[in-house]
């Protein structure tokens, strides 16, 4: 049987090559430019930086001092910090190579490598302190980086099929691509390239980048429903949502660990630079957060028949809900029961959060139970409720006497209750000839 195409999107085999070797030669430079960024980024950890200028990976002179004190020296923490780092990089290099291994002769999936290669680059810091550290490394990583940036949402345009849909979609794409351009190459501060952008404590977001972000997002997802609903097929649609589940659960992801950390920071930025186990577990965590979606990507491209991705959506639903609401509960019970304390005593007790967690603890697995039905009849009536679309079917059966609509129902049945790409029905006749 013929393997099942990625999408209608086709090239003539000399543009297919020159695409390739293109993909290759991009893994080759990032994969340079990373290399020759770790004795540069090996040497900034080890060297302890007082002030607002620093590096962000650069330890304080407070750690240094408790490093040593442990008996840790500052060139074990930075082989150390250059280990983590290496996660993401190493993490995307891998699901890159698999997918243009395993489908060389699609532009969806050679593109797909391209895009989040590309877009990890703007990230690694190894590849930052490189660029940073020498022109010559500047420039490359930079039209990496901007070339990344602009692919990422070009993708989401592409996918699943190569094309662009709606038709709008296409001139969105082009300004998201100037707009990169101009904000990587040009003096203005937007947040993509400037120096004080991987400085600690300091961010050049503006306004207007956070604005045409989310508006870009906005697109991408209305372009995606539209897509969805009106043009995509049964295995278009099971893409789509495996890709739709790695952005949701990235970004949904880092939310989580970004609210955690607010949470457990401490009040004086230097104490919190001073954690190096708790900066390396974070940045850990991080990465392999980020790694989600290029991991979605590949699945979708490459065995998006291999899981129940409607499964996996509802146990994401499921347990996120779960965490945000047991979360709030949590923390406006501790609040409320402090407050509470406090009127009655004068000061706060360490009572209320032992009565907030206990209450979360108890209302866990009825929630979870309460949560998981509500999901189920609400997004996966059909799918789980399976038992009584067999019930019904069997019931009919008794009284069906007109053949062809109970070929129409068993299809409908089988349908509903296994979810398969494409069904069909073959009757044989009674002479024993199909």
């Amino acid at each position: 049987m013929a393997r099942e195409q990625v999408g209608r999107s086709r090239l003539d085999d000399r543009w297919l090559s020159a695409v390739r070797a293109g993909v290759i030669a991009a893994f080759g430079l990032i994969l340079v430019l990373f290399v020759s960024g770790i004795p540069v980024m090996v040497r900034e950890v080890a060297t302890p930086c007082a002030g607002s200028s620093c590096y962000r990976w650069q330890p304080t002179p407070q750690l240094g001092h408790q490093l040593l004190a442990a008996g840790i020296s500052l060139h074990l923490y930075a082989s150390a910090y250059i280990a983590v780092e290496s996660v993401l990089i190493l993490g995307i290099y891998l699901i890159g190579i698999v997918m243009i291994w395993r489908r060389p002769d699609e532009p969806m999936a050679l593109f797909g490598a391209f895009t989040i290669v590309a877009f990890a680059s703007a990230f690694s810091d190894p590849i930052v302190s490189a660029s940073l550290a020498s022109p010559l490394a500047w420039w490359p990583r930079t039209f990496m980086a901007a070339l990344g940036w602009s692919s990422l949402f070009i993708f989401f345009y592409l996918f699943p099929d190569g094309r662009f849909v709606p038709r709008w979609t296409r001139f969105t794409a082009v300004a998201w691509f100037l707009l990169v351009q101009i904000g990587f190459f040009s003096r203005a501060s937007w947040g993509f390239n400037s120096p004080a952008s991987v400085t600690r404590f300091q961010s050049t977001s503006t306004p207007f980048f956070t604005i045409l972000i989310m508006l870009l997002f906005a697109s991408v997802i209305a372009a995606q429903i539209y897509r969805y609903r009106s043009v995509s097929g049964p295995i278009q649609r099971r893409q789509t949502k495996w890709v739709v589940w790695g952005f949701a659960a990235t970004f949904g992801g880092l939310a989580i660990l970004i609210g955690v950390a607010g949470r457990l920071m401490p009040q004086s930025a230097e104490s919190w630079a001073n954690s190096p186990i708790f900066t390396l577990i974070g940045l850990f965590l991080f990465y392999g957060v980020l790694l989600v979606l290029p991991l979605s990507f590949a699945v979708a491209i490459l065995r998006y028949r291999l899981y129940d991705i409607d499964v996996l959506i509802n146990r994401t639903l499921v347990y996120g809900s779960l965490t945000v609401t047991l979360a709030a509960l949590y923390i406006g019970g501790v609040i409320a029961l402090q407050a509470l304390a406090r009127t009655i005593t004068g000061q706060s007790s360490d009572l209320a959060i032992a009565i907030a967690t206990l209450a979360v603890a108890a209302l866990f697995n009825p929630w979870r139970h309460r949560l998981q039905a509500f999901i189920d009849r609400r997004f996966y009536r059909r799918k789980y409720d399976a038992t009584r679309t067999l019930a019904a079917f069997n019931a009919r059966l008794r009284d069906e006497v007109d053949l062809d609509q109970l070929g129409t129902d068993l299809l409908a049945v089988a349908y509903d209750t296994m979810q398969p790409a494409s069904i069909a029905l073959w009757l044989r006749e009674s002479g024993g000839t199909a």
